[in-house]
Formats: structure tokens, C-alpha cells, sequence
């Protein structure tokens, strides 16, 4: 079975993108209703909620679900789920801040400066077992 988030958060999103992806490449079928974008069947199991809850759940029903990193190794202590690894593009989930022009613009471009030059280090340092969770990208 598999678990999904279900709640249109970016991990969950991702996964919509992979599903198509896998129904593109003839590898089965899927629908699109309420739950977004997956397969058609009773072993899909989509649950409204978080990262927290849907690896609870995953762990519980002995399922497989897909998480981000941090999470992932965050809940591996608690949980018997295998983690597996896939160093791929199409995995990457990018955070980013875009700027807009308004009252609030100076603002706005402080934080983006303050991000990409000041939090770089801190951003890059932040690490959870010993993983770095995030690379600070480039304007």
C-alpha cells in the first residue's frame, strides 16, 4: 500500500507529478478526483494530513510513503520503516522567495538578501543526523 499526504503541501504535490509520470510511461493507470492526481485502487490510501501523521500511518500498515528527507530521519528513531534514498533531479524540492513589488517591497528584498549572503552558512550547517537538509540556491 502507499500512503499519501493528500493535503496539496509540495511533498504532495511531487508525488501527483510522479504518478503522471509513472501512468505516462505505461506503467499503469491513474484518476484524478478530490485527493488530486494517483492511482486507482484500494492500496492507495491518501489521509488530509502531514509528513508526521502519514509516516505514522506508513509505519503502522506496514506501507510505503514519500517524505522529505528532514522528516524522514527526524521520525526514523520512532518508526520501522525502511528509508530509502534516491539522489535524482526529479526528487529535488526546491524552497524559494520571490520578491514582490508593493508597499512591503524593501522588505521583501532585505529578506531575499539576507537569505542568499548572511543565512547562507546557517542554512547550509543545518543538518539533522549528521544529513545536510538544505543547499542554499543562487538568485
Amino acid at each position: 500500500c502507499f500512503v499519501s499526504r493528500g493535503d496539496a503541501s509540495g511533498t504532495h504535490m511531487k508525488e501527483q507529478t510522479l504518478w503522471q509520470a509513472w501512468a505516462d510511461a505505461g506503467r499503469g493507470d491513474v484518476i484524478e478526483d478530490r485527493s488530486g492526481i494517483h492511482p486507482d485502487g484500494d492500496w492507495y490510501l491518501s489521509i488530509g494530513q502531514g509528513m508526521g501523521a502519514a509516516i505514522t500511518m506508513a509505519d503502522e500498515k506496514r506501507c510505503v510513503t514519500l517524505s522529505d528527507l528532514g522528516t524522514a530521519l527526524f521520525r526514523s528513531d520512532t518508526v520501522a520503516l525502511d528509508l530509502q534514498r534516491y539522489n535524482d533531479t526529479v526528487l529535488l524540492n526546491p524552497y524559494s522567495i520571490i520578491p514582490l513589488d508593493g508597499p512591503h517591497g524593501a522588505a521583501a528584498e532585505a529578506l531575499r538578501t539576507f537569505l542568499l549572503d548572511d543565512a547562507a552558512g546557517v542554512i547550509e550547517a543545518h543538518t539533522v543526523s549528521g544529513e545536510p537538509m538544505f543547499t542554499p540556491g543562487q538568485p
